[in-house]
């Protein structure tokens, strides 16, 4: 019997570096997988998440390379036409508001459904994703 997951949720995430344009979204429903596993929503956390947007970007980066970042609504619309040209921790802090997710708390701590009651908050820019550089 197939069952259809509802969906909560989904999140505008984009790479530092890219145009608003390249965003991707990744959707966030009562249950995901990731890892083969199956995930309830409570269950989500901020390291789940990354691994999504991996999948979803077909990125074969390790997610243990990825920060993500909440950035404020507000500062990314007033911001817009810049986002490329943001490359350091400093522009996502300072230019965006943004707070770094921590990959263990679960995502419900950054983000529920309360936090997209209007369209301009679930059209918006919500994460952006940096890549860290590995050093060998």
């Amino acid at each position: 019997m197939y069952s259809e997951n509802k969906m909560i949720f989904s999140l505008n995430c984009l790479f530092l570096k890219e145009a608003p344009t390249r965003a991707i979204q990744v959707k966030i429903s009562d249950k995901i997988i990731v890892d083969n596993c199956t995930i309830k929503y409570e269950d989500i956390t901020v390291s789940d998440v990354k691994s999504l947007i991996l999948s979803k970007k077909g990125d074969s980066y390790s997610p243990d390379n990825l920060n993500l970042w909440k950035v404020d609504r507000d500062s990314v619309i007033k911001n817009i036409e810049l986002l490329e040209t943001f490359s350091t921790e400093n522009d996502i802090k300072e230019k965006l508001g943004g707070k770094l997710m921590q990959p263990l708390l679960f995502l419900d701590e950054y983000f529920n459904e309360d936090s997209f009651k209007d369209k301009k908050s679930k059209s918006a820019i919500h994460i952006i994703v940096q890549r860290l550089t590995t050093t060998t």
